[in-house]
Protein backbone atom coordinates (compact mmCIF):
# COMPACT_ATOMS: atom_id res chain seq x y z
CA UNK A 1 0.00 0.00 0.00
CA UNK A 2 2.66 2.17 0.72
CA UNK A 3 4.44 1.47 -2.35
CA UNK A 4 1.28 2.42 -4.32
CA UNK A 5 1.11 6.16 -2.63
CA UNK A 6 4.10 6.75 -3.18
CA UNK A 7 3.67 5.94 -6.75
CA UNK A 8 1.13 8.36 -6.72
CA UNK A 9 2.68 11.42 -5.06
CA UNK A 10 5.35 10.95 -7.59
CA UNK A 11 3.10 10.86 -10.41
CA UNK A 12 1.92 14.06 -9.28
CA UNK A 13 4.80 15.87 -8.67
CA UNK A 14 5.65 15.02 -12.00
CA UNK A 15 2.55 16.91 -13.95
CA UNK A 16 2.97 19.71 -11.75
CA UNK A 17 6.12 20.32 -12.77
CA UNK A 18 4.76 20.25 -16.77
CA UNK A 19 2.43 23.08 -16.42
CA UNK A 20 2.53 25.20 -19.78
CA UNK A 21 3.95 27.82 -17.79
CA UNK A 22 7.05 26.35 -18.49
CA UNK A 23 7.13 26.73 -21.62
CA UNK A 24 6.40 31.01 -21.53
CA UNK A 25 10.28 31.30 -22.47
CA UNK A 26 10.12 29.00 -25.24
CA UNK A 27 7.57 29.94 -26.87
CA UNK A 28 6.02 33.82 -26.92
CA UNK A 29 2.19 34.30 -27.67
CA UNK A 30 1.43 36.21 -30.78
CA UNK A 31 -1.04 39.10 -30.03
CA UNK A 32 -1.34 40.93 -32.76
CA UNK A 33 -2.06 39.80 -36.42
CA UNK A 34 1.13 41.62 -37.66
CA UNK A 35 3.36 39.21 -35.68
CA UNK A 36 3.94 41.36 -32.13
CA UNK A 37 3.10 40.94 -28.82
CA UNK A 38 1.34 44.52 -28.55
CA UNK A 39 -0.07 46.74 -31.26
CA UNK A 40 -2.96 49.43 -31.26
CA UNK A 41 -5.88 48.30 -33.19
CA UNK A 42 -8.54 51.48 -33.89
CA UNK A 43 -7.49 53.35 -30.79
CA UNK A 44 -7.36 50.24 -28.52
CA UNK A 45 -3.95 48.99 -27.04
CA UNK A 46 -4.12 44.94 -27.51
CA UNK A 47 -1.63 43.34 -25.41
CA UNK A 48 -1.03 39.68 -24.12
CA UNK A 49 -3.30 38.84 -21.44
CA UNK A 50 -6.86 39.63 -21.88
CA UNK A 51 -9.09 41.95 -23.96
CA UNK A 52 -12.84 42.79 -23.95
CA UNK A 53 -15.38 43.07 -26.72
CA UNK A 54 -18.20 45.09 -27.66
CA UNK A 55 -20.17 43.75 -24.94
CA UNK A 56 -18.08 44.31 -22.16
CA UNK A 57 -16.92 40.33 -21.81
CA UNK A 58 -13.24 39.21 -21.46
CA UNK A 59 -11.35 37.41 -24.03
CA UNK A 60 -8.11 36.00 -24.13
CA UNK A 61 -5.92 38.80 -25.88
CA UNK A 62 -4.38 35.98 -28.81
CA UNK A 63 -8.06 34.87 -29.20
CA UNK A 64 -8.59 35.80 -32.78
CA UNK A 65 -12.35 34.77 -33.29
CA UNK A 66 -14.93 35.58 -30.63
CA UNK A 67 -16.22 32.87 -28.81
CA UNK A 68 -19.76 34.20 -28.19
CA UNK A 69 -20.63 36.06 -31.67
CA UNK A 70 -18.11 34.68 -33.80
CA UNK A 71 -16.65 38.05 -34.61
CA UNK A 72 -12.84 38.74 -35.62
CA UNK A 73 -11.27 40.40 -32.64
CA UNK A 74 -8.81 42.94 -32.51
CA UNK A 75 -6.19 40.16 -32.64
CA UNK A 76 -7.58 39.11 -35.92
CA UNK A 77 -9.05 42.32 -37.96
CA UNK A 78 -8.35 42.95 -41.62
CA UNK A 79 -9.26 46.65 -41.32
CA UNK A 80 -6.06 47.90 -38.54
CA UNK A 81 -2.97 49.36 -39.69
CA UNK A 82 0.05 47.95 -39.08
CA UNK A 83 1.99 48.69 -35.74
CA UNK A 84 4.01 52.04 -36.26
CA UNK A 85 7.64 51.87 -37.42
CA UNK A 86 10.11 53.86 -36.51
CA UNK A 87 13.67 53.36 -38.77
CA UNK A 88 16.94 54.05 -36.71
CA UNK A 89 18.04 57.49 -37.74
CA UNK A 90 21.38 56.92 -39.66
CA UNK A 91 23.92 59.56 -38.50
CA UNK A 92 25.32 61.25 -41.31
CA UNK A 93 29.40 61.74 -41.13
CA UNK A 94 29.67 65.65 -40.85
CA UNK A 95 31.70 67.14 -44.08
CA UNK A 96 35.32 67.67 -44.19
CA UNK A 97 36.09 71.58 -44.05
CA UNK A 98 36.91 73.00 -47.16
CA UNK A 99 40.74 73.86 -47.70
CA UNK A 100 41.48 77.51 -47.09
CA UNK A 101 42.80 79.04 -50.20
CA UNK A 102 46.31 80.60 -50.06
CA UNK A 103 46.67 83.75 -51.06
CA UNK A 104 49.42 84.28 -53.73
CA UNK A 105 50.74 87.46 -54.41
CA UNK A 106 50.88 89.06 -57.87
CA UNK A 107 53.64 89.39 -60.40
CA UNK A 108 54.96 92.57 -61.22
CA UNK A 109 54.86 93.40 -64.79
CA UNK A 110 58.04 93.13 -67.10
CA UNK A 111 59.39 96.61 -67.62
CA UNK A 112 58.20 97.15 -71.29
CA UNK A 113 61.07 98.35 -73.48
CA UNK A 114 61.56 101.73 -75.18
CA UNK A 115 60.66 102.08 -78.80
CA UNK A 116 63.70 102.75 -81.16
CA UNK A 117 63.55 105.98 -82.89
CA UNK A 118 63.41 105.54 -86.81
CA UNK A 119 64.18 107.50 -89.49
CA UNK A 120 61.72 108.96 -91.26
CA UNK A 121 61.39 108.40 -95.09
CA UNK A 122 60.25 111.51 -97.13
CA UNK A 123 57.87 110.58 -99.63
CA UNK A 124 57.80 111.07 -102.98
CA UNK A 125 55.85 113.33 -104.91
CA UNK A 126 53.15 112.72 -107.20
CA UNK A 127 53.50 113.17 -110.97
CA UNK A 128 51.76 115.99 -112.31
CA UNK A 129 48.80 115.14 -114.72
CA UNK A 130 49.59 116.56 -118.40
CA UNK A 131 47.03 118.16 -119.80
CA UNK A 132 44.81 116.16 -121.98
CA UNK A 133 42.54 117.49 -125.02
CA UNK A 134 38.92 117.71 -124.10
CA UNK A 135 36.88 115.29 -124.88
CA UNK A 136 34.86 115.86 -128.32
CA UNK A 137 31.20 117.27 -127.71
CA UNK A 138 29.18 114.52 -129.18
CA UNK A 139 26.55 116.07 -131.62
CA UNK A 140 22.81 115.99 -130.53
CA UNK A 141 20.74 113.69 -132.62
CA UNK A 142 17.17 114.70 -133.30
CA UNK A 143 14.93 112.14 -131.27
CA UNK A 144 12.99 109.77 -133.66
CA UNK A 145 9.70 111.30 -135.15
CA UNK A 146 6.80 108.55 -133.91
CA UNK A 147 4.70 106.85 -136.69
CA UNK A 148 1.07 108.00 -135.52
CA UNK A 149 -0.95 105.39 -134.25
CA UNK A 150 -4.27 104.60 -132.94
CA UNK A 151 -5.01 103.62 -129.65
CA UNK A 152 -3.64 100.75 -128.18
CA UNK A 153 -5.81 97.39 -128.22
CA UNK A 154 -8.13 97.27 -125.19
CA UNK A 155 -7.68 93.69 -124.13
CA UNK A 156 -10.80 91.77 -124.42
CA UNK A 157 -12.13 90.82 -120.92
CA UNK A 158 -13.02 86.94 -120.26
CA UNK A 159 -16.75 86.97 -120.27
CA UNK A 160 -18.09 84.56 -117.68
CA UNK A 161 -19.41 81.17 -118.64
CA UNK A 162 -23.09 81.83 -119.83
CA UNK A 163 -25.57 79.13 -119.21
CA UNK A 164 -26.28 77.36 -122.75
CA UNK A 165 -30.00 77.07 -123.02
CA UNK A 166 -31.85 74.40 -124.67
CA UNK A 167 -32.25 74.24 -128.11
CA UNK A 168 -35.82 74.27 -128.42
CA UNK A 169 -38.56 74.42 -125.79
CA UNK A 170 -40.27 71.20 -123.88
CA UNK A 171 -40.93 68.64 -126.56
CA UNK A 172 -44.79 66.90 -125.06
CA UNK A 173 -44.27 63.29 -123.79
CA UNK A 174 -44.25 60.78 -126.74
CA UNK A 175 -46.78 58.18 -127.26
CA UNK A 176 -45.76 54.82 -127.81
CA UNK A 177 -47.00 53.84 -131.31
CA UNK A 178 -46.66 50.13 -133.08
CA UNK A 179 -44.81 49.67 -136.53
CA UNK A 180 -41.77 50.85 -137.87
CA UNK A 181 -41.50 54.69 -138.53
CA UNK A 182 -40.57 53.93 -142.53
CA UNK A 183 -43.47 52.03 -142.41
CA UNK A 184 -45.64 54.76 -140.83
CA UNK A 185 -44.22 57.65 -142.39
CA UNK A 186 -44.28 61.21 -141.27
CA UNK A 187 -47.99 61.52 -140.84
CA UNK A 188 -47.59 61.16 -137.22
CA UNK A 189 -44.69 63.71 -135.96
CA UNK A 190 -45.21 62.12 -132.40
CA UNK A 191 -43.85 58.93 -133.18
CA UNK A 192 -40.24 60.31 -133.73
CA UNK A 193 -39.86 62.36 -130.38
CA UNK A 194 -38.21 59.18 -128.32
CA UNK A 195 -36.27 58.59 -131.04
CA UNK A 196 -34.97 62.44 -131.34
CA UNK A 197 -34.42 63.23 -127.41
CA UNK A 198 -32.37 59.98 -127.16
CA UNK A 199 -30.33 60.94 -130.65
CA UNK A 200 -31.56 57.62 -132.32
CA UNK A 201 -33.28 58.50 -135.54
CA UNK A 202 -32.89 56.47 -138.27
CA UNK A 203 -31.73 57.34 -141.67
CA UNK A 204 -35.36 56.83 -143.51
CA UNK A 205 -36.91 59.04 -140.12
CA UNK A 206 -34.28 62.28 -141.21
CA UNK A 207 -34.82 62.25 -144.51
CA UNK A 208 -38.90 61.68 -144.11
CA UNK A 209 -38.69 64.62 -141.32
CA UNK A 210 -36.10 67.02 -143.86
CA UNK A 211 -39.03 66.35 -146.38
CA UNK A 212 -41.43 67.95 -144.13
CA UNK A 213 -39.38 70.77 -143.02
CA UNK A 214 -38.41 71.74 -146.27
CA UNK A 215 -41.80 71.62 -147.66
CA UNK A 216 -42.94 75.45 -147.97
CA UNK A 217 -46.78 74.38 -148.34
CA UNK A 218 -46.93 72.67 -145.14
CA UNK A 219 -48.54 74.78 -142.81
CA UNK A 220 -45.43 76.92 -140.11
CA UNK A 221 -46.36 74.88 -137.04
CA UNK A 222 -45.45 71.41 -138.93
CA UNK A 223 -42.27 72.30 -140.74
CA UNK A 224 -41.09 73.73 -137.06
CA UNK A 225 -41.82 70.70 -135.34
CA UNK A 226 -40.30 68.49 -137.67
CA UNK A 227 -36.98 70.61 -138.30
CA UNK A 228 -36.86 70.54 -134.19
CA UNK A 229 -37.16 66.97 -133.83
CA UNK A 230 -33.88 66.96 -135.77
CA UNK A 231 -32.10 69.77 -134.43
CA UNK A 232 -33.06 67.78 -130.62
CA UNK A 233 -31.37 64.47 -132.47
CA UNK A 234 -27.93 66.42 -133.66
CA UNK A 235 -27.67 68.16 -130.61
CA UNK A 236 -28.33 64.82 -128.27
CA UNK A 237 -25.77 62.78 -130.52
CA UNK A 238 -23.27 66.13 -130.27
CA UNK A 239 -22.79 66.87 -134.23
CA UNK A 240 -21.93 70.72 -133.69
CA UNK A 241 -21.91 70.98 -137.64
CA UNK A 242 -25.21 69.10 -138.32
CA UNK A 243 -26.61 71.31 -135.45
CA UNK A 244 -25.76 74.59 -136.68
CA UNK A 245 -26.71 73.92 -140.37
CA UNK A 246 -30.26 73.09 -138.96
CA UNK A 247 -30.88 75.85 -136.49
CA UNK A 248 -29.62 78.49 -139.08
CA UNK A 249 -32.09 76.70 -141.35
CA UNK A 250 -34.60 76.66 -138.95
CA UNK A 251 -34.16 80.47 -138.01
CA UNK A 252 -33.82 81.81 -141.56
CA UNK A 253 -36.52 79.77 -143.64
CA UNK A 254 -38.90 78.40 -140.64
CA UNK A 255 -39.14 80.97 -138.08
CA UNK A 256 -37.33 83.24 -135.94
CA UNK A 257 -39.79 83.80 -133.02
CA UNK A 258 -37.85 80.89 -130.32
CA UNK A 259 -35.66 83.18 -128.26
CA UNK A 260 -34.13 80.01 -127.02
CA UNK A 261 -32.43 79.23 -130.32
CA UNK A 262 -31.29 82.05 -130.80
CA UNK A 263 -29.27 82.34 -128.13
CA UNK A 264 -28.15 79.30 -128.12
CA UNK A 265 -27.23 80.12 -131.99
CA UNK A 266 -25.56 83.54 -130.55
CA UNK A 267 -23.35 81.34 -127.89
CA UNK A 268 -22.26 79.04 -130.16
CA UNK A 269 -21.00 82.02 -132.99
CA UNK A 270 -19.38 83.75 -130.03
CA UNK A 271 -17.03 80.92 -129.71
CA UNK A 272 -16.14 80.63 -133.84
CA UNK A 273 -14.14 84.21 -133.12
CA UNK A 274 -13.87 87.65 -134.82
CA UNK A 275 -14.74 86.43 -137.99
CA UNK A 276 -18.46 85.40 -136.33
CA UNK A 277 -19.17 88.55 -134.25
CA UNK A 278 -21.37 90.65 -136.62
CA UNK A 279 -24.01 87.13 -136.62
CA UNK A 280 -23.40 87.05 -133.35
CA UNK A 281 -25.14 90.57 -132.83
CA UNK A 282 -27.71 89.93 -135.22
CA UNK A 283 -29.03 87.15 -133.90
CA UNK A 284 -28.76 88.08 -129.81
CA UNK A 285 -30.99 91.17 -131.02
CA UNK A 286 -33.75 89.19 -132.87
CA UNK A 287 -33.70 87.30 -129.33
CA UNK A 288 -34.30 90.31 -127.38
CA UNK A 289 -36.87 91.25 -129.61
CA UNK A 290 -39.13 88.31 -128.00
CA UNK A 291 -37.26 88.57 -124.69
CA UNK A 292 -41.06 88.69 -123.68
CA UNK A 293 -41.40 85.35 -124.35
CA UNK A 294 -39.10 84.45 -121.07
CA UNK A 295 -40.57 85.27 -117.63
CA UNK A 296 -39.04 85.16 -113.52
CA UNK A 297 -35.39 84.56 -112.71
CA UNK A 298 -34.96 83.07 -116.35
CA UNK A 299 -36.17 85.63 -118.02
CA UNK A 300 -33.49 88.07 -116.12
CA UNK A 301 -30.30 85.81 -116.74
CA UNK A 302 -30.86 85.18 -120.77
CA UNK A 303 -31.09 88.68 -121.35
CA UNK A 304 -28.10 89.60 -119.44
CA UNK A 305 -26.45 86.95 -121.19
CA UNK A 306 -27.54 88.49 -124.78
CA UNK A 307 -26.59 92.01 -123.59
CA UNK A 308 -23.09 90.73 -122.85
CA UNK A 309 -22.71 88.57 -126.01
CA UNK A 310 -23.65 91.40 -128.33
CA UNK A 311 -21.14 94.01 -125.80
CA UNK A 312 -18.35 91.47 -126.40
CA UNK A 313 -18.64 91.00 -130.31
CA UNK A 314 -18.91 94.42 -130.96
CA UNK A 315 -15.47 94.99 -128.69
CA UNK A 316 -13.86 92.25 -130.87
CA UNK A 317 -14.42 93.80 -134.05
CA UNK A 318 -13.22 97.27 -132.65
CA UNK A 319 -10.17 95.44 -131.70
CA UNK A 320 -9.82 94.08 -134.69
CA UNK A 321 -10.59 97.32 -136.85
CA UNK A 322 -8.05 99.28 -134.50
CA UNK A 323 -5.17 96.53 -135.60
CA UNK A 324 -5.82 96.75 -139.01
CA UNK A 325 -5.56 100.91 -138.78
CA UNK A 326 -2.30 100.12 -136.74
CA UNK A 327 -1.34 98.09 -140.25
CA UNK A 328 -2.53 100.39 -142.80
CA UNK A 329 -3.37 104.39 -141.49
CA UNK A 330 -5.99 105.26 -143.93
CA UNK A 331 -9.78 107.00 -143.60
CA UNK A 332 -11.61 104.10 -144.19
CA UNK A 333 -9.54 102.40 -141.74
CA UNK A 334 -10.10 104.87 -139.21
CA UNK A 335 -14.15 105.05 -140.15
CA UNK A 336 -14.73 101.53 -138.99
CA UNK A 337 -12.62 101.39 -135.77
CA UNK A 338 -14.15 104.49 -134.28
CA UNK A 339 -17.64 103.12 -135.90
CA UNK A 340 -17.32 99.93 -133.76
CA UNK A 341 -15.56 101.79 -130.80
CA UNK A 342 -19.12 103.66 -130.87
CA UNK A 343 -21.42 100.79 -130.63
CA UNK A 344 -19.45 99.06 -128.06
CA UNK A 345 -19.77 101.99 -126.30
CA UNK A 346 -23.41 101.96 -126.75
CA UNK A 347 -23.96 98.08 -126.18
CA UNK A 348 -22.02 98.13 -123.41
CA UNK A 349 -23.79 100.54 -121.50
CA UNK A 350 -27.17 99.06 -122.61
CA UNK A 351 -25.37 95.83 -120.63
CA UNK A 352 -24.35 98.41 -117.65
CA UNK A 353 -28.03 99.67 -117.27
CA UNK A 354 -29.71 96.37 -117.54
CA UNK A 355 -27.70 94.41 -115.08
CA UNK A 356 -28.14 97.49 -112.87
CA UNK A 357 -31.70 97.67 -113.32
CA UNK A 358 -31.65 93.85 -112.68
CA UNK A 359 -29.40 93.17 -109.35
CA UNK A 360 -26.65 91.68 -111.23
CA UNK A 361 -22.86 91.94 -111.13
CA UNK A 362 -21.74 94.97 -112.80
CA UNK A 363 -18.06 95.08 -113.17
CA UNK A 364 -17.07 93.21 -116.22
CA UNK A 365 -19.92 95.87 -117.93
CA UNK A 366 -18.34 99.11 -116.07
CA UNK A 367 -15.24 98.27 -117.38
CA UNK A 368 -15.68 97.67 -121.01
CA UNK A 369 -17.69 100.91 -121.26
CA UNK A 370 -15.11 103.01 -120.02
CA UNK A 371 -12.92 101.35 -121.85
CA UNK A 372 -15.01 102.08 -124.66
CA UNK A 373 -16.28 105.40 -123.69
CA UNK A 374 -12.29 106.45 -122.52
CA UNK A 375 -14.61 108.85 -120.09
CA UNK A 376 -15.70 107.28 -117.09
CA UNK A 377 -18.37 110.11 -116.52
CA UNK A 378 -20.44 108.42 -119.71
CA UNK A 379 -20.99 105.52 -117.78
CA UNK A 380 -22.03 106.57 -114.19
CA UNK A 381 -25.79 106.45 -112.99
Amino acid sequence: MKWIMLNIGLLSSVAVAGDWSSYDSAFTPLVCSDGLVGCVVDGERVEAGTSTDSEGRYLPANMRINFFTLEATSALSPFEQPSPYEPKKIEEPEPEPEPTPVAVAPREPEPTPAPVPTRRSEPTPAPEPEPSAAPPVPEPTPPPVPEPTAAPPIPEPTPPPVPEPTAAPPIPKPVAVSGSEKQQGCDNLTMFETNAMMGTLSFGAKECLNSRAANTSEPVTVRARASTLLITDAQTRGDNNEWERLVKRHLKSIEKSQPDMCLSYALYLSQKGASRASQVIKWSEVALTNKHLWSGDARVQKVNALYQLRAYAANSLWQLNEQKLVKERSAANQAKAEDWRGKTKNFSREWLDFARAAGSDTSQALQLCVSAAGDKDFCQD
